[in-house]
């Protein structure tokens, strides 16, 4: 830490603020459960540490385009979608393992599958890493109990939350699982 100095010695000056620069504040923090069409802004990669493994996972990060349904069930109102549109919703999507579970590999398909990265039978090696970004996909939210500590709450895309932006789905939503 630097030298603690007195406010009289910090050169200031007021600060013009855009409804741009304020919308792109406002994308940072806490979105609600809904319903949105988005568009994939980046994919990172990190580790996926697995109680059976350590893999890979993409870290995708969405913008929400537009607002279709908050809370989810509920057309959005003008309010709603002014509040959220343009701000950001995070998922991971893991990424193929020897000694992953069927869930996983079962979510990764379908969301590669309703995010239009399916090459006929197969998922290409660069879908994650640039064939998502760009894509748009309708995708819903859901809140879900903390399991470190159940007073808490957190927001995440649900295991079917991607539906195609034309409509077509891949017609399993993986429920039995």
């Amino acid at each position: 830490m630097g030298e603690t100095l007195a406010w009289d010695e910090v050169p200031m000056t007021e600060e013009e603020v855009s409804e741009e620069e304020m919308s792109a504040a406002e994308s940072n923090g806490r979105l609600p459960a809904m319903k949105f069409r988005g568009t994939c802004e980046s994919s990172t990669p990190s580790e996926a540490m697995m109680p059976e493994y350590t893999g890979y996972q993409a870290g995708l990060k969405w913008v929400v385009d537009e607002v279709l349904e908050c809370p989810v069930g509920t057309p959005a109102t003008e309010e709603v979608k002014d509040q959220y549109e343009g701000r950001f919703q995070y998922d991971n999507v893991l990424l193929g393992h020897p000694d992953e579970a069927d869930w996983a590999k079962n979510r990764r398909i379908l969301v590669a599958s309703r995010c239009g990265l399916m090459n006929g039978q197969e998922i290409p090696g660069n879908a994650w890493s640039e064939l998502i970004v760009g894509k748009e996909a309708i995708i819903t939210t859901e809140e879900k109990p903390s399991k470190k500590d159940p007073t808490k709450t957190y927001i995440n895309v649900a295991f079917d939350g991607y539906e195609a932006v034309d409509g077509s789905e891949s017609g399993d939503s993986f429920d039995d699982i």
